[in-house]
Parts: structure tokens; C-alpha cells; sequence
């Protein structure tokens, strides 16, 4: 019993963390999108 519950705590620890690194992705994604986009504007 002990074991299953201390293997449960880290799948959840590490979907937030993969939730957090996800959403971080999309913004660094949107951000370079944009950057790129800027820059072909001024050139």
C-alpha cells in the first residue's frame, strides 16, 4: 500500500511540471513566431 502511494506523488508532481513546461513551450513558441515575423518586417 505504502508504495503505491508514494509512487502516485511523483506522476503528479510530474504532470504539473510537464503542464508548466508545456505552457511555458507555447509562449517561447509564440514569442519566437513573432520575433521572426518582426524581423522580416524590418527587413
Amino acid at each position: 500500500m505504502s508504495f503505491d502511494k508514494n509512487d502516485g506523488v511523483p506522476i503528479v508532481n510530474v504532470h504539473k511540471r510537464t503542464t508548466k513546461v508545456n505552457i511555458w513551450m507555447v509562449i517561447g513558441v509564440v514569442a519566437f513566431a513573432g520575433f521572426g515575423v518582426f524581423m522580416f518586417l524590418t527587413l
